[in-house]
């Protein structure tokens, strides 16, 4: 898959100038892998879309701290992170939402991203997982609800999302190989999750 993830120069030395028609193209660029990494973090597609518009606004916030040198997703990832945490938290404080199912992806949340032109495919263009039945997704969200934020994340961007290995790299600022051996381990604790949930599969 093709990067687009990275900001030409121009555009962000206009943005540091508070241009803002710069960076109404940046948001237009990456408003997509924007909203499927808050929703790798956040679980659900409103959440998502809050997150990921929430944390455009705090980026244009603080564009004069941003070095135009430097990439620009990286930096954005670290604020919508740190939102997702907090939402994460603040759900976790209330009895009627918990923090498990703040990390689950439901059908519905499917339909909402399709209705909001937003669809999960494959590389041939169909849709991802649709051959998985009901039980199988259903399996597969408690078990994700199980791992830690950090495999439950890698998962989605790269077996729900597909994104490249060097996309999640620049998004997470970490080496490919690292995205590599966390892939390999967060699958390895997803599938024990599967098995002690019975999944005969895993």
């Amino acid at each position: 898959m093709e990067s687009n993830l990275v900001i030409e120069l121009d555009i962000l030395q206009r943005c540091i100038k508070r241009d803002r028609d710069a960076f109404r193209s940046v948001v237009e660029q990456l408003k997509r892998p924007a909203y499927y990494h808050a929703l790798a973090l956040s679980g659900n597609s409103q959440d998502a879309m809050d997150l990921s518009q929430e944390a455009f606004a705090r980026a244009w916030q603080s564009i004069s701290t941003f070095e135009p040198s430097h990439p620009f997703y990286p930096w954005y990832y670290t604020i919508l992170k740190r939102l997702a945490l907090n939402l994460l938290r603040a759900k976790k404080r209330h009895p009627q939402t918990s923090l498990s199912q703040s990390l689950q992806v439901s059908l519905t949340d499917t339909e909402a991203e399709q209705n909001n032109g937003i669809e999960r495919a494959s590389a041939d263009g169909s849709p991802k997982h649709q051959h998985i039945t009901a039980q199988t997704q259903q399996q597969v969200r408690l078990a994700l609800a199980r791992l830690s934020l950090e495999d439950s994340e890698i998962l989605c961007l790269k077996d729900m999302h597909d994104y490249a290995y060097k996309d999640i790299a620049l998004m997470l600022s970490i080496p490919m190989g690292t995205v590599m051996s966390r892939l390999y381990a967060a699958r390895n604790r997803l599938r024990i999750q599967l098995q002690e949930l019975g999944y005969e599969h895993a």
